[in-house]
């Protein structure tokens, strides 16, 4: 491995999120393996004596040159990148006793200096306000909420299951990643320092409520005390409450499905649709929205276009085409977020009705593989 492959393994390690900690592990852990063998694999012979030295063959430190001798670079390398690698992953990577490294303690039951303690009720995804006049819900897609004010924005996310906390909140990444223990809500927690391992900056904290595990992330809140003073202001509310103050640009769940009919009114669909993909629970984007139906409908008809292709069924493709055709002039088109891309379905429809033999991956720029 040269120092180019190497920069190249750190840089694709780095994660975007504390999830990914653990999945970029091995690879640093492999890249440490590598160059251990090589250190090994170098012949004593290649050490170069003393008494061999020149006076010009002295390399500053900070001044860039090449090494004399090759085997001298890969043992400044193997050094450097065993300086990185202790530092950045914990100690069981290495095969070494476990025992040495402290492991993510337990909260404190006081609570973290800076975070709200008061216990969250109810049994499903709590919904939240901002107790400051100067943020605004900014929207929601189903499990994806946002608040903003100027220059600065806060996010929850939340989904089933976690790889970044156990059931009772304790962290599952050690500390030595950047992870530490929290109290919020009255419960345990966890946040990330996403500079400790990664090249974003800013934090990510954690923490469960009745089986789901949220994410909150900031954007332009690059501090610890910025991050958390954001998050004090949020206030458990409602759901009612919280509909409520979403912008008109949402659809709210009761509506959903009378909307999913707007949007299809000019649109063909095969036998037996469903829009998949939308969200059942949840306020949701009206443009979000639209880019699931419109990308379902067309998936829909790949299918049926694919099938028909295999099965001789000229009858099958002409409906595929006949209806894909047609998208041009769907009224749900002009409102997309923008998930879907025109250019790339309006060509899918094009191929279709050149007879082109496709695989699903091909079409729409490979979105119906995500369905």
């Amino acid at each position: 491995m040269n120092d180019r492959e190497l920069d190249e393994l750190l840089r694709g390690a780095q994660p975007r999120s504390a999830a990914e900690v653990p999945l970029v592990a091995p690879a640093l852990h492999q890249a440490g393996q590598d160059l251990l063998e090589t250190i090994m694999s170098v012949p004593e012979s290649s050490y170069p004596e003393p008494e061999d030295l020149k006076a010009e063959e002295v390399v500053l430190i900070g001044v860039r040159r090449r090494p004399p001798r090759r085997s001298w670079w890969l043992l400044g390398a193997a050094a450097a990148v065993a300086v990185v690698l202790a530092v950045a992953l914990p100690m069981q990577f290495f095969g070494r006793d476990t025992a040495a490294v402290e492991p993510a303690g337990v909260v404190k039951k006081s609570g973290t200096p800076g975070l709200p303690q008061e216990p969250l009720t109810g049994d499903g995804m709590p919904y939240f306000l901002m107790d400051n006049p100067d943020w605004k819900t900014a929207g929601a897609d189903s499990d994806d909420i946002g608040y903003s004010t100027k220059g600065a924005r806060l996010s929850i996310q939340y989904k089933k299951g976690s790889s970044v906390l156990e059931e009772d909140g304790t962290p599952t990444i050690s500390t030595e990643m950047g992870m530490q223990p929290i109290t919020i809500f009255g419960r345990p927690g966890a946040v990330w320092d996403r500079s400790k391992f990664s090249d974003r900056d800013g934090f990510e904290l954690y923490f469960r409520h009745a089986g789901l595990t949220a994410m909150v992330y900031g954007d332009g809140l690059d501090t610890r005390e910025q991050f958390y003073a954001a998050i004090a202001d949020l206030k458990q509310v409602s759901e009612e409450e919280f509909m409520a103050s979403l912008p008109d640009s949402h659809v709210l769940p009761d509506d959903k499905a009378a909307t999913i009919q707007e949007l299809l009114a000019d649109v063909k669909v095969p036998d037996g649709f469903k829009a998949v993909s939308v969200p059942k629970e949840g306020p949701i984007r009206l443009s979000v929205l639209a880019d699931d139906v419109v990308l379902d409908v067309g998936c829909a008809w790949a299918d049926v276009y694919l099938k028909a292709q295999k099965n001789q069924d000229a009858a099958g493709v002409a409906r595929a085409v006949e209806a894909m055709q047609g998208s041009r002039d769907w009224t749900a088109m002009d409102k997309i977020y923008g998930i879907v891309d025109k250019e790339k379905f309006f060509e899918t429809a094009d191929w279709m009705a050149e007879g082109r033999k496709m695989e699903r991956s091909d079409m729409f720029g490979a979105l119906c593989e995500y369905r």
